[in-house]
């Protein structure tokens, strides 16, 4: 377990709160799937298998975040979960803001409940819609509830809230900030302080056993056609490509994945993109090459792509992979 500090007091509270968690809603889950194992490629894989959970305390609710892939194979009988957890809760603030990591730049001065359940929620700060515009973000290739000039919601007191492949965005001086939320649960507390030397916590989950059922027949929200597949993976690499404080690794890292070769394919029509090759010298003593991509051509031929920071066309390529893109769908 890690957590902003190694020595935090409400450090107790979170372990009881997960074994709350597994007592009335990981264990039995488990149990279910176990029973009906056709739905273990169906529900979420996160569910069921997390990699990572995140635990954050404010004063009006706890919140618990799912990492993970969201597709399972089969269903894990043991192994370790990582668990960290950030503490808010001595201070007065938007627990939300805290999880998203930026506040919002609304010239509306109202406060906005989160809904009960949200899904497929798309919430840029106006800095945050200025910089996708720029960067050529396609925001017509997410199937998502989207927020203009909106105000941070909250989650209401003493309600349960859900959200389920939210997508949040804000920008600054180093460019794009993006953050991605699969599946975050906020479960209401209720926070005492009054007391001078001790603050009190209460909490209950035992209402989860309830959803047992509901989520593991839940479809998490996967694309289904061309336009929600390809493009939004375009904007997945506009917002790693958006922010300046990425390197030159975390962008070729990016377009090597399987998932992501076809934006380097579409861009020069190839047949195949391969991510550093060796390349030895035939007749030099000289030290062996790793070009970032061979660019495969369909004449067996290749192009060697090499991507060198700053000085790149990058509103040029962006604009001709998504151009490629739409002609492709």
């Amino acid at each position: 377990m890690s957590s902003d500090d190694i020595h935090s007091t409400i450090k107790p509270l979170v372990m009881e709160f997960l074994q709350e968690v597994m007592t009335h809603y990981w264990g039995p889950l488990h149990k279910y799937m176990e029973q009906n194992p056709h739905l273990i490629k169906v529900a979420p894989g996160f569910l069921i298998n997390p990699e990572k959970v995140v635990v954050y305390i404010g004063r009006t609710h706890i919140a618990l975040e799912y990492l993970g892939s969201e597709i399972a194979q089969k269903l894990k009988s043991s192994g370790n979960m990582e668990v960290a957890y950030h503490d808010y809760s001595t201070k007065e603030c938007n627990l939300f803001e805290q999880i998203i990591g930026f506040e919002c730049d609304s010239t509306i001065d109202w406060n906005m409940p989160l809904p009960a359940f949200s899904e497929d929620l798309l919430l840029p700060t106006n800095k945050g819609w200025d910089k996708l515009s720029d960067l050529g973000w396609n925001y017509t290739a997410q199937n998502a509830l989207m927020g203009f000039n909106t105000p941070s919601p909250r989650p209401e007191e003493g309600q349960f809230t859900r959200i389920v492949n939210g997508l949040f965005f804000d920008a600054d001086e180093s460019g794009l900030k993006s953050r991605h939320i699969k599946w975050l649960d906020f479960f209401p507390i209720y926070f005492d302080g009054s007391d001078d030397t001790t603050d009190s916590i209460s909490f209950s989950v035992e209402s989860m056993k309830n959803l047992v059922e509901h989520d593991a027949n839940y479809t998490y929200p996967m694309p289904d056609d061309y336009k929600y597949i390809q493009l939004p993976k375009i904007n997945r690499f506009i917002e790693v490509w958006g922010n300046s404080d990425n390197s030159e690794t975390d962008i070729t890292s990016h377009l090597s994945k399987d998932e992501n070769k076809f934006i380097l394919t579409m861009r020069f029509g190839a047949k195949q993109a391969h991510p550093e090759l060796t390349c030895e010298w035939q007749s030099e003593e000289r030290k062996d090459i790793r070009p970032d991509f061979f660019i495969e051509q369909p004449n067996g031929y290749a192009d060697i792509v090499e991507f060198k920071l700053p000085n790149i066309a990058k509103a040029l390529l962006l604009e001709q992979v998504t151009e490629k893109a739409f002609q492709h769908g």
